[in-house]
């Protein structure tokens, strides 16, 4: 979806997002928008996940899928030595449901997660890193992950506000960065979900705009139809 498109759709009010949402829906497959709805109850923005400079398209797409499992929304990626080329058949087309904003440098992207009101988690092995199961899930999360065989820049380590790891008790000292991710997701969501004080869903109007937009990715000629209906 082009950005002209989402920036359409979010100018749009609620009723006016629900009114074409029903139109859509002739365009589905039976059952479909249901799914949307159901999954979407599910969506977080609380913890979002950033990935700086992966290289290899398989971990790219794995960790794409595992944000899309764990009901991760948003996903920032860093490109400022690799671009981000995850591979379809791997990712299964999970980042057609995520949010996916990229950027130029490690240093843009921490400005605007912490404008955001993130507070930055950088995964990586030390004395100074924190056992990730004692993070505190009650503000939003921004967790960061490096390049497969390197790991985190040195900007990264700098700018971030607290350093994580995962334990690990064998002679291997890390995980492969897809699966670090998903265990990360894993720990920090289950947090989350024991936590009814925390509202971690998307709001109402977040929920409306995001389900209006799969809604148009999910149908051939989405885009043009959207703004046929909107033209009318």
């Amino acid at each position: 979806m082009n950005q002209e498109t989402k920036d359409k759709i979010q100018q749009l009010s609620r009723n006016e997002q629900n009114s074409i949402i029903e139109k859509l829906n002739v365009f589905l497959e039976p059952g479909r928008l249901e799914r949307f709805q159901e999954v979407i109850t599910k969506r977080t923005r609380q913890i979002s996940v950033v990935l700086e400079d992966l290289y290899q398209p398989h971990n790219a797409s794995a960790a794409v899928r595992s944000c899309d499992c764990f009901g991760i929304q948003n996903l920032d990626v860093v490109e400022d030595k690799k671009r981000f080329k995850p591979a379809k058949g791997i990712s299964m087309g999970a980042g057609n449901w995520l949010s996916i904003k990229k950027h130029k440098s490690t240093a843009n992207c921490f400005s605007d997660l912490k404008n955001r009101g993130y507070q930055i988690l950088a995964t990586t092995l030390g004395p100074h890193s924190q056992d990730i199961n004692h993070i505190n899930t009650e503000q939003p999360l921004a967790i960061v992950f490096g390049t497969e065989k390197d790991g985190l820049s040195q900007e990264a380590h700098q700018q971030a506000d607290t350093l994580v790891q995962l334990p690990m008790f064998g002679f291997s000292q890390s995980f492969n960065v897809s699966v670090s991710v998903a265990l990360c997701l894993q720990i920090l969501t289950s947090k989350l979900r024991q936590k009814p004080e925390v509202q971690w869903q998307l709001s109402q109007e977040e929920q409306t705009t995001l389900l209006l937009e799969w809604c148009v990715k999910s149908i051939r000629a989405g885009e043009k139809i959207f703004t046929d209906l909107i033209a009318n």
